[in-house]
């Protein structure tokens, strides 16, 4: 904006009757000419500007600003707000014209082209009212918005699911690593010296927002979603609002029921392990073609896990105790994790092995046994995690009054198919000796079938052997005659 258009409108604001507060801001100055840019034809042939009429335009569009965060999201919503002036302003030029007049000192003329223009322009943008209502919605989604799509519905609403997603898919800080070096030199560059060991102010880099702590550079971006990825263009308020709304549901399935583990920085320092969560360093046990782990959290319990008693400490992921009830030293935990994308994990197996190699308690996701369709992934770990000698379940008196809800939770080895057991009695016959929890599986019948089969292919065997021998015996073929050679040819005499 001129200095002079800047001027201008700081002297109509401030001869305005208004308490406004006015933000002239370099953003703001961005923005404000797409708004400002209305004028009301008056009937001296003047043009009169909006912002003597609307004094709360700068801090609408500062609002907006800070609501959306980016140009295509700003610009789009501005569209709106621009299309709901231009009818204001025609309403009020053809029905209370003494309003402009008191206002710009002049009665608005008859016609009003450029505001009938500005219609034209924006005939996409729709601003009556409508509902949100979407039928394919899940049950525990927020209420449909109902009403006009203003800047102020469009700034709250938007703007919360934006935030929203931000908090969902927050990445953390990670080590800005080979890129630090560069970092540096546009540091020293801009700002004429080194940077600190630590900056009050973030440095941004090629679009990234880094952080100087520690004497290191670390940088935190957002994971993709839909919400943040989302480019504005001419959809309505309604098609946003519902897009939105769906994504934020899935967003909480993804993060707030899962936990993020990450590369471990530390892995090749005292055997820490590959992953780390916010609790510690975990090793993989087992890693899947499809990304699910068994993993090993190296310690024995996990309060991050932990149920809804928990929450005001961490939030339940699990729906289970995390065994902080029966933790004990030298016990660890066996975990199936399931891969939800950008870092994220949700859990479905916590099995708890005791100091004597026995598994203990081995619960699904919310207490209960694990699913069947997650056997395949426990049979895996029995077969080759060595560490484990048999499963006992949960011990005796853990639970007090609810042991038999606790043991009812329990996975158990006669919950796997027969040709399982005996897969795993053949490969690992102490797991299921070892096991408390259950009967050796009775294998008279199968004994007796592999008896009764060997005793029938001896049978065969003999009987082919006495019909051979009953058999008659071939005559015996001629001798052969041996080859006579023919006479030699005698040379003919000599006369």
């Amino acid at each position: 904006m001129a200095t002079a258009e800047t001027a201008l409108l700081i002297e109509k604001l401030l001869t305005t009757d208004t308490s406004a507060t006015v933000l002239i801001t370099e953003a703001d100055n961005k923005y404000l000419p797409f708004i400002e840019s209305l004028t009301v034809a008056l009937a001296n042939g003047e043009p009169g500007r909006v912002t003597a009429i609307e004094p709360d335009i700068a801090q609408k569009v500062e609002e907006t600003r800070q609501a959306l965060k980016r140009q295509d999201r700003i610009m789009w919503a501005l569209r709106f707000y621009k299309k709901a002036l231009v009818y204001e302003l025609l309403w009020i030029c053809r029905n209370d014209p003494d309003f402009i007049a008191q206002k710009l000192g002049h009665p608005p003329a008859p016609q009003q082209p450029q505001l009938e223009r500005q219609l034209q322009k924006m005939s996409d943008v729709d601003i009556t009212p409508f509902q949100d209502n979407d039928p394919n919605d899940p049950e525990d989604i927020a209420p449909p918005y109902t009403g006009y799509a203003t800047i102020d519905a469009i700034n709250e609403w938007l703007g919360g699911y934006i935030e929203a997603a931000q908090e969902f898919t927050q990445g953390r800080f990670q080590d800005a690593g080979g890129v630090a070096a560069k970092v540096d030199a546009a540091f020293e560059e801009k700002f004429k010296r080194p940077p600190g060991t630590a900056e009050a102010e973030p440095f941004v880099f090629n679009g990234v927002s880094y952080t100087r702590r520690e004497g290191k550079w670390w940088n935190r971006q957002f994971r993709e979603n839909m919400i943040l990825n989302l480019i504005f263009n001419r959809q309505s308020f309604g098609e946003i609002v519902s897009l939105f709304r769906r994504e934020k549901v899935n967003l909480e399935k993804r993060f707030r029921r899962t936990l993020e583990v990450t590369p471990n920085p530390w892995k090749d320092e005292d055997d820490a392990g590959d992953l780390h969560d916010t609790e510690g360093p975990a090793k993989t046990i087992i890693k899947f073609p499809n990304g699910w782990r068994w993993i090993d959290l190296m310690r024995p319990k996990s309060l991050i896990r932990c149920n809804k008693s928990f929450k005001s400490e961490g939030g339940s992921k699990t729906e289970h105790c995390g065994n902080m009830f029966n933790n004990k030293p030298g016990q660890t935990v066996f975990e199936l994790i399931e891969p939800m994308g950008s870092d994220r994990y949700r859990n479905h197996a916590f099995f708890v092995l005791e100091p004597d190699g026995m598994l203990g308690e081995m619960k699904g996701h919310g207490n209960y046994p694990p699913s069947p369709k997650h056997y395949k992934y426990i049979v895996d770990l029995l077969l080759k995690e060595k560490r484990i000698k048999g499963l006992r379940g949960t011990a005796q008196g853990a639970y007090g009054a609810q042991e038999a809800i606790a043991e009812a939770g329990d996975f158990k080895l006669k919950m796997l198919p027969k040709d399982t057991l005996d897969m795993l009695f053949t490969a690992r016959p102490e797991l299921l000796k070892n096991s408390s929890q259950v009967q050796l599986p009775d294998r008279s019948e199968m004994i007796a079938a592999m008896k009764a089969r060997i005793e029938q292919r001896k049978r065969e065997r003999e009987a082919a052997q006495r019909q051979a021998q009953a058999a008659p015996a071939a005559p015996a073929a001629p001798a052969a005659q041996p080859a006579v050679a023919p006479p030699a040819e005698q040379p003919p005499e000599q006369v």
